[in-house]
């Protein structure tokens, strides 16, 4: 017989082998359970976050729930009552929540659109709380993660407060330019 029929009767035995032995012992030394047990960790790391997160979505649908006293009225005063925690875990999470209402609001160019700068101004104030409590208690490395987070939604509320101003400035700008190269007369 030639190769290819040696090679798939070999195969076979194995696969039938293996069937065999899953029946009478179970899946606990087969392939499958090697890759199961990937899948069950990353499921484990999976429910590990959801459960972080937790904090944080509970936080936001109580927000989103009361909607009818003068929305973001109620919500900047809920988070200025809001004392910042004592353990790191709890500041850390404490900080997600601030750090998604800011990228849920942002600031506003527009000037009817005070309260969405004011609440997102006052996440901004008790993120710093957060930043200086981690500092006291020599959480250095998270401390320097929201101390980053903070200086980028600075330059975010910047570029999202002056929008209008630096869209003008760039196209008189560009229109200057285009005269003097006299594209434009």
């Amino acid at each position: 017989m030639g190769k290819g029929t040696d090679s798939f009767k070999s195969e076979l035995g194995k696969n039938t082998a293996k069937w065999v032995s899953n029946i009478f012992f179970g899946d606990g030394h087969s392939t499958p359970y090697r890759t199961n047990v990937k899948v069950e960790k990353l499921q484990l790391e999976l429910k590990k976050q959801k459960k972080e997160n937790n904090l944080i979505s509970r936080k936001i649908r109580y927000l989103n729930n009361n909607e009818n006293k003068t929305s973001l009225e109620y919500k900047k005063e809920e988070i200025i009552t809001t004392k910042v925690p004592n353990n790191k875990n709890e500041i850390m999470d404490f900080s997600y929540f601030l750090f998604s209402v800011v990228k849920v609001y942002g600031w506003k160019s527009d000037e009817n659109e005070k309260g969405i700068n004011s609440l997102s101004d006052v996440c901004l104030v008790k993120l710093e709380q957060c930043l200086m409590k981690l500092k006291l208690y020599n959480n250095t490395e998270e401390a320097n993660l929201i101390n980053k987070e903070i200086k980028n939604l600075k330059k975010k509320r910047f570029f999202q407060k002056n929008m209008v101003y630096i869209g003008l400035g760039l196209f008189f700008l560009v229109a200057l330019v285009l005269l003097k190269l006299g594209v434009i007369k």
